[in-house]
């Protein structure tokens, strides 16, 4: 699935650099610009508050406390940003200047847009739980289960989401199949349905991420299933991150 996310990046305002070396050494102007080289600033400075969110101690409490501190991975902070994404309904072309229909996972939007309001608790201004795991190992053949129930009070939110990354080993030159170790994830509701990834009806093989978002009411309950499906290597670490109305995870 690429892009991974997607951040404003039409009609930005940045610096405007000289053109000659004949130009006033006091120069100093900006202009309206475009592209990915503008969605970047979006992205990397998303992905820093995210780093600082841990690094100050707000979770799990939503306010900050010194004896709080975590070091995140870059796999932790990057499940955060796409646990939050909130999909589009389109995207604009330039050339040709036109509008484009979009859902979530396509090549358009990816997981959808950085939205860090809704990926981590803060105190006054949300309500609703974080749950993490960074970079726990995992063997092929076995599984790791964490288990939410949907009894939070003072939560409205609708939606349990749970996003799980790993970094993966390079995968050969032109490779169609370029998972070196698959991990997969789905979901069981209530004890009776059964939820998979990224918009899919199955395992996903493909994708190094996976998201799975199901609707939610209040005392539902999730079992989040991560298991270790085909290794090369003697086995891998992954992140993971939920977020919803449950009150503490009953198992995992």
């Amino acid at each position: 699935i690429k892009p991974d996310l997607i951040a404003p990046g039409r009609q930005i305002r940045s610096a405007w650099s000289k053109e000659s070396i004949s130009e006033s050494y006091n120069f100093v102007r900006t202009q309206l610009k475009d592209g990915t080289s503008m969605a970047t600033a979006f992205v990397s400075g998303s992905a820093a508050l995210v780093r600082q969110y841990f690094m100050d101690g707000f979770h799990p409490t939503g306010k900050p406390q010194k004896t709080k501190k975590i070091t995140p991975s870059g796999g932790l902070i990057k499940a955060v940003l796409i646990n939050g994404a909130q999909s589009a309904i389109g995207c604009n072309s330039k050339y040709p200047l036109k509008r484009i229909k979009s859902v979530p996972y396509d090549e358009h939007q990816g997981f959808g847009a950085i939205s860090l309001i809704d990926t981590l608790p803060l105190k006054g201004k949300n309500e609703f739980n974080l749950f993490i795991r960074d970079q726990i190992r995992l063997v092929e053949g076995t599984k790791k289960e964490f288990k939410f129930k949907m009894n939070k009070k003072n939560c409205n939110i609708k939606k349990f989401s749970v996003t799980l990354t790993w970094m993966d080993e390079p995968g050969a030159v032109g490779c169609t199949s370029c998972l070196i170790n698959d991990i997969d994830m789905h979901v069981v509701k209530n004890g009776i349905r059964r939820f998979y990834p990224n918009g899919l009806d199955g395992e996903d093989h493909k994708n190094n991420v996976e998201r799975i978002q199901v609707p939610a009411n209040r005392n539902d309950n999730f079992l989040v299933v991560i298991k270790g499906t085909s290794f090369i290597t003697r086995a891998t670490y992954f992140s993971a991150v939920a977020t919803g109305c449950f009150q503490k995870v009953l198992r995992g």
